[in-house]
């Protein structure tokens, strides 16, 4: 594939560094030392996560992986921004 001009990244709005919890870690190979930055650690959550894995993750951290499920939903599986909603409507009311 070929990209003329550049590339279009979006930026990182999360970047604090958060406890990786030990079912998680294969996900952060990059980070063996179990602290990783909660957007990278959202984004490998909701992609090679399971079910329990995103309401595990929306219980933790609700406003933040809604965000980055936003900003990001291109990138995402099918289907997981569906599931970000319901879990975040499910809270609201």
């Amino acid at each position: 594939m070929r990209v003329r001009g550049p590339a279009k990244r979006i930026p990182w709005k999360h970047t604090r560094e958060v406890p990786v919890p030990p079912e998680w870690r294969p996900w952060l190979w990059d980070h063996p030392e179990g602290r990783a930055p909660l957007e990278k650690l959202i984004l490998r959550v909701l992609r090679y996560g399971t079910f329990e894995d995103l309401r595990k993750l929306m219980t933790l951290y609700p406003r933040e992986t809604a965000d980055t499920a936003r900003r990001h939903r291109e990138e995402l599986p099918r289907g997981v921004l569906f599931w970000v909603e319901a879990f975040e409507n499910a809270r609201s009311g």
